[in-house]
C-alpha cells in the first residue's frame, strides 16, 4: 500500500521499491493460502537429482516436475513456465487431474509473475474446473482467492470482492483462517485504495484479529503496517504512530531482516509525514545501517534518499545535497533511472533554495528527461511547473511559456485520469447498490409469495379435512377387510419361510454327513486300525512311536474338523443371528493366528511375516473372521515347504478394507480352484508332509465372510503359491 504525502516539501521515497511490494504481497498471498497443498518447497538441487533418477512417466514424475517448477518462481520465470508446461502434457497423457490441475495453477502464478492478467485468469480456472470435480474444498479456496488477487490488479473491484468473499467461504468449511485473514486484509486494500477508508479499516482489523489468534507474526505485521499507513493517509497520525510501534515490537524476534528493514521504513514515513523529523531520521538511519549489513543495494539507496528528503525538510541543504550527489554518483554508475530521477530533482529543489537558479534548472531538465522516459506522468506535470518558474525567475519567458504549457496539459491529463478513477469508484459502489436493491426486490417478492402461499394453504387445509373425514369413514368400512387380507398374507410368508428353513436344514444334513462319511471315517479308521494293532500286540511299542506323529496329525486334522463343524453348524442353527458385527481390528486377529500356528510353522521351516497396518479395522463378526483366518493360514502351512513365506496383508479404500493370506509354496492347479468353496468330499488335498485335509474349512469361510457382508477370491499357479483376499466392511 503506498502512503500518501502530507507534507509539501517532503516526499518519502519507497516510491518504486513499494509499488514492486504489491506485486510481491500478491504472490508471497498465493503461496501462504496454498500451503494446504502437495507443492513443497524442495530444494532445487535435490528434486533434479531426483528427476534425472525417476525415468519412468508416472503420477510421481508429474509431482517432482510441478515441486521442480516451483523452485524457480523467483529465480526464473520463463524456466518455471517450460518445466511447468512438461508437467500438465506428462499429466494429460496419464489423466492425472491432480497434476492438471497443480500444472494449471503454477502457471496462472508465472503469468502473474509476467504481468499476464487474462491469461493467469485463464490457467486459474483450468485448475479450478479440476478442483471443483474433485470437491477439493481447500484447493478451490486457494485457486478462488488467487482469482481475486488477479482482478485486485487489474482493479476490478467488485468481481475482486465478489471472488474474495467467495474464497472466504470456503476457507471457513476447510479451517483455513489463515486464507480468511489474507481475503480481509486484501478487501481492505481495495476500500484504501478507493479511498473508503472507514471500510478499509474494518476489513485491516478484522484481518489483524484473526492473524492475532492464530499467532501467524508475518501477517499481523504486515496488517499493522497497512493499518499505519491508512491512518496516517487520513491524517491521523497517532493511530498511524501507535500501529507502526506495534509493527516494530512483533518483528523484535523476527530472523526476517527486510521485513524488519520495511517496518523502519514504514515507521520514517509515518514520522514524517506527522512532522516528527527527529524520529523519521532515527528510523530512516536504523534502515539504511541494516540494508547495509543484508548488502541490498537498492534499499541501501532508498533508505539514503529518504534520509536527504528530511535533511531538506529540516532545512540542512547542505548536508541533503551530500546526500544527493552521492546517490546521483552511485545511480549513474548501475543507471538506475528511479533512484537518478529522484536525485537530480533533490538536487535541483537545493539550488533553487539557494537561489543558484541556472544550476537548479540544469538539475531539473536532467529529471524531467528521465520522468518523461519512465511516463511519471504525476512528476512531469510537478517538475514542468517547477522548470517553468525557474525560467521565469530568470527572465528567460520564452522557456518559462514553453514547459507552462507543458504543465497545464499534463494537468489535464491527470484530471481525466482523475475523473476515470472516479467513475470506477462510482461504477463499484453502483453495483453494490444494484445488489442491494436486487436483495430488497427479492425480500418484497418472497413476502407477497409468503402471503399469497398462506391463503392458499388455509384453502387447502379446509379441503384436506373434508377429504379426511370423507377417508377416514371409507377406512373404517374396509379395515377389517384388509385385516382379513394381512393374516392371509403373513400366514403364506410364515409358511414359504418354513418350507425355506426345512429345505436348507436339509441340505446341511446332506453337506453334513456327506462330511462325516468322508472326513471322519478316514482317521477314525487309522487310529482304531492302529490300537486294534496295538492291542494284539501286532505292533511293537518302539513300533507305535513311530506312528505316533502320524496319529497326531490325524488327531489334529479331526480337531480342526470338529471345531469347524461345530462353528458352521452353530451359524446353520441360529441363521443370521449367529453372526455379530462389531468393530473389530485385523491385524490383532492375524498377530494371535500367527502364534499359535508359528510352532507348526517352524516345525516344517516355514517363516510367518505379519505387515498388516496396525490400525486395520473392520465392521465383522470377530469369532467367525478369527475362523477364516486359522483356516487359510492352516492351509498355507499345510501346502508350503522349507523356506517359503506366509505374508499377512492388508490395503483399504473409503468403503472396504482387505487383507490377504499369501505362500510360496505349491499353489492350487486350474481345476481345483473352480471347486475350492464347495462341499465335494473328493477334492481333499495331502499337505506337504502328507497332511490330510479337512474337507470343510474353505467352504466355512466362504460361508463366514458372505454372512459378514465381505467377499473372499483366490489367485494361485502351481509351485508359484497362492493367494487369498478376503475384503469386508471398512470400520
Amino acid at each position: 500500500m503506498q502512503t500518501r504525502n502530507t507534507n509539501k516539501n517532503i516526499k518519502f521515497i519507497l516510491y518504486f521499491k513499494r509499488n514492486r511490494n504489491k506485486l510481491n504481497i500478491f504472490i508471497a498471498f498465493f503461496f501462504i493460502v496454498l500451503c494446504n497443498t502437495n507443492l513443497l518447497a524442495q530444494n532445487k538441487d535435490s528434486l533434479q537429482i531426483e528427476l534425472n533418477k525417476h525415468t519412468i512417466e508416472d503420477t510421481l514424475k508429474v509431482n517432482l516436475l510441478v515441486n521442480y517448477a516451483n523452485t524457480y518462481q523467483y529465480a526464473n520465470i520463463d524456466s518455471m513456465i517450460i518445466i511447468a508446461n512438461n508437467s500438465m502434457q506428462l499429466a494429460i497423457k496419464l489423466d492425472y487431474k491432480n497434476g492438471i490441475a497443480n500444472s494449471n495453477k503454477l502457471l496462472g502464478l508465472a503469468a502473474l509473475h509476467k504481468n499476464n492478467l487474462d491469461s493467469s485468469i485463464n490457467y486459474y480456472n483450468y485448475a479450478l474446473n479440476y478442483f471443483e470435480k474433485a470437491k477439493n474444498i481447500s484447493e478451490k479456496s486457494s485457486v478462488i482467492l488467487s482469482i481475486a488477487d488477479v482482478y485486485y490488479r487489474q482493479s476490478k473491484y467488485s468481481l475482486a470482492i465478489d471472488y474474495y468473499k467467495s474464497g472466504i467461504d470456503l476457507c471457513e468449511k476447510a479451517d483455513n483462517n489463515r486464507g480468511i485473514a489474507f481475503a480481509n486484509m486484501s478487501i481492505g486494500g481495495i476500500y484504501n485504495d478507493l479511498g473508503n477508508y472507514s471500510e478499509s479499516l474494518v476489513f485491516y482489523l478484522k484481518a489483524l484479529k484473526l492473524f492475532e489468534e492464530i499467532k501467524y507474526t508475518s501477517g499481523t505485521s504486515m496488517c499493522l503496517s497497512n493499518l499505519a499507513a491508512t491512518y496516517s493517509s487520513i491524517g491521523d497520525f497517532k493511530n498511524a504512530i501507535l500501529y507502526i510501534s506495534k509493527c516494530i515490537e512483533t518483528n523484535k524476534n523476527n530472523e526476517n531482516k527486510e521485513s524488519i528493514l520495511t517496518n523502519f521504513m514504514n515507521a520514517g514515513i509515518v514520522y514524517g509525514q506527522s512532522g516528527d523529523l527527529q524520529n523519521s531520521l532515527l528510523f530512516f538511519n536504523k534502515a539504511y545501517e541494516l540494508a547495509k549489513t543484508i548488502g541490498d543495494e537498492e534499499w541501501i539507496r532508498a533508505g539514503k534518499t529518504n534520509i536527504a528528503e528530511v535533511y531538506y525538510g529540516m532545512e540542512k541543504f547542505d548536508t541533503a545535497l551530500k546526500n544527493y550527489l552521492d546517490i546521483l554518483n552511485d545511480t549513474e554508475k548501475i543507471k538506475d533511472d528511479n533512484f537518478s530521477f529522484i536525485a537530480n530533482k533533490g538536487i535541483g529543489k537545493i539550488f533553487l533554495k539557494k537561489n543558484n537558479t541556472k544550476e537548479s534548472i540544469k538539475y531539473f531538465l536532467k529529471s524531467y528527461a528521465i520522468a518523461k522516459k519512465l511516463q511519471l506522468k504525476q512528476e512531469l506535470h510537478i517538475s514542468a511547473g517547477t522548470i517553468s518558474e525557474a525560467y521565469e525567475k530568470m527572465g528567460d519567458y520564452k522557456n518559462a511559456l514553453e514547459y507552462h504549457k507543458i504543465f497545464y496539459k499534463y494537468k489535464d491529463s491527470l484530471s481525466d485520469e482523475k475523473k476515470d478513477r472516479r467513475v470506477q469508484q462510482v461504477q463499484f459502489q453502483y453495483e453494490l447498490d444494484k445488489k442491494q436493491a436486487l436483495l430488497d426486490k427479492n425480500k418484497i417478492v418472497y413476502q407477497k409469495n409468503k402471503e399469497k402461499q398462506h391463503f392458499i394453504f388455509i384453502a387447502l387445509l379446509a379441503g384436506i379435512t373434508l377429504l379426511v373425514v370423507i377417508i377416514l369413514l371409507m377406512y373404517r368400512s374396509r379395515i377389517s377387510e384388509k385385516k382379513t387380507k394381512q393374516q392371509l398374507v403373513l400366514q403364506n410368508e410364515e409358511i414359504q419361510k418354513q418350507a425355506s428353513r426345512l429345505e436348507d436344514l436339509n441340505k446341511f444334513k446332506d453337506k453334513t454327513f456327506s462330511v462325516l462319511s468322508h472326513d471322519l471315517r478316514s482317521p477314525i479308521n487309522a487310529i482304531s486300525s492302529c490300537m486294534m494293532l496295538l492291542d494284539e500286540k501286532i505292533l511293537s511299542a518302539e513300533e507305535f512311536e513311530e506312528m505316533r506323529t502320524e496319529i497326531n496329525k490325524k488327531l489334529i486334522s479331526l480337531n480342526i474338523l470338529l471345531d469347524n463343524l461345530l462353528k458352521w453348524a452353530q451359524s446353520y442353527m441360529k441363521g443370521a443371528n449367529s453372526t455379530v458385527p462389531t468393530i473389530v481390528n485385523i491385524y490383532e486377529i492375524g498377530k494371535n493366528v500367527f502364534n499359535i500356528s508359528e510352532n507348526e510353522a517352524k516345525s516344517k521351516g516355514i517363516t510367518l511375516i505379519n505387515i498388516m497396518p496396525e490400525d486395520c479395522t473392520a465392521f465383522c463378526d470377530a469369532g467367525q473372521i478369527d475362523i477364516v483366518l486359522r483356516n487359510l493360514i492352516n492351509n498355507a502351512i499345510k501346502f508350503s515347504n522349507q523356506n517359503d513365506i506366509i505374508t499377512l496383508n492388508a490395503t483399504h479404500d473409503d468403503k472396504n478394507i482387505t487383507f490377504s493370506v499369501a505362500d510360496t509354496g505349491i499353489g492350487i492347479s486350474e481345476d481345483k480352484l473352480k471347486q475350492l468353496f464347495t462341499i465335494t468330499p473328493d477334492i481333499s488335498t495331502y499337505g506337504t508332509q502328507g497332511e490330510k485335509g479337512i474337507g470343510l474349512g474353505l467352504l466355512l469361510c466362504y460361508e463366514f465372510i458372505k454372512a459378514n457382508n465381505g467377499k473372499i477370491k483366490v489367485e494361485s499357479e502351481p509351485n508359484k503359491g497362492t493367494i487369498f483376499y478376503v475384503t469386508l466392511p471398512k470400520a
